[in-house]
């Protein structure tokens, strides 16, 4: 008897152990707490956050412990990744947002335009009826792709009545990064310097890679299982961050909301993606979706030609060479 409970404490130390190791050097998880990144990031999603993406520091290991100053392995972030990172302010607080601003660089807000090194951020308007949350309150936004210097494109969301109109400049130090949230005027991030500011590169925890689960709280509680078919948001599950901003731009393409969008996504995976599942039926919808797509792109383009002359654009996309 003895022996079988030493077996079992074994067992379980062997297991935190490898837990531990994982947790360290490669995955952790993360949970979504506000709305600072919406419409990218909800809240009630969980992620995996991959560690060893920029190197490891002292931030690497469960309470950031003082034993290293420095990054070991460090890998420079790019623009426009979504990472977790502990506030200057107490080193201790996770928070996760998308880098704007590099170490050296300039990041300025101009008549509600985003510039970086006095260079203005491309945007494109982007049509959509859903809505923002910001706290206990919800409000309709506007929202633009925006496009950063080194082609990295997402979507953000304004307030479409006081939004951020003009800040100061940001000179970005060395070793040091600036970071905003897609969701633009419900976000603490760099642009306030007391309480986030300019973020150290050994502050940084890691990289948002995919979403493996999603909980929709103002629904209900996960605990209660009666209502998962209302609360658990199963079009988010094992998605990456990108896939909801494709979905976003999908829409405002056609200028609909699909109710399920995991059908959507369903209907737009062939079946050499998951030999598992069988989609040939909602493949059929997928592409008449898709026709419809470019159906729209090409009636946008060459609004005053024949019916005819559309047809042969068409048909000249949709091809064997083309499609090869």
């Amino acid at each position: 008897m003895k022996k079988k409970i030493i077996d079992n404490i074994k067992t379980i130390f062997y297991a935190l152990i490898i837990a531990l190791f994982i947790r360290c050097l490669f995955f952790q998880p993360f949970y979504i707490p506000s709305s600072s990144m919406e419409p990218n990031l909800l809240i009630g999603d969980r992620l995996f956050v991959s560690k060893y993406s920029y190197g490891y520091s002292r931030h690497s290991l469960p309470f950031s412990p003082k034993i290293y100053n420095k990054r070991i392995l460090g890998k420079v972030p790019e623009r426009g990744d979504i990472i977790v990172f502990k506030t200057p302010a107490d080193n201790r607080t996770d928070y996760i947002k998308r880098l704007i601003g590099l170490p050296g660089d300039s990041v300025q807000i101009i008549n509600q335009d985003l510039y970086i090194n006095n260079v203005k951020v491309k945007k494109r308007k982007v049509d959509n009826s859903i809505d923002i949350n910001c706290g206990n309150e919800v409000f309709e936004p506007i929202f633009f792709e925006e496009t950063l210097p080194n082609g990295k494109k997402y979507v953000a969301a304004y307030r479409k009545e006081g939004t951020m109109k003009n800040s100061d400049e940001f000179i970005i130090p060395k070793e040091h990064f600036f970071f905003m949230g897609d969701n633009r005027d419900c976000s603490k991030d760099s642009r306030y310097l007391s309480s986030v500011g300019y973020v150290n590169f050994n502050n940084l925890v890691g990289k948002a890679q995919l979403i493996f689960f999603s909980n929709n709280k103002k629904r209900g509680s996960f605990f209660k299982f009666w209502k998962w078919n209302q609360t658990l948001r199963f079009d988010r599950f094992l998605k990456k961050n990108q896939i909801m901003q494709n979905i976003l731009k999908f829409e405002a393409n056609l200028n609909i909301k699909f109710k399920n969008r995991s059908l959507l996504i369903a209907a737009l995976t062939h079946k050499s993606a998951n030999q598992k599942v069988n989609n040939e039926k909602l493949e059929f919808l997928g592409d008449r979706v898709i026709g419809l797509v470019l159906s729209k792109k090409i009636f946008d383009l060459y609004p005053n030609v024949s019916e005819g002359v559309l047809d042969k654009r068409f048909a000249s996309l949709v091809n064997k060479k083309n499609v090869l």
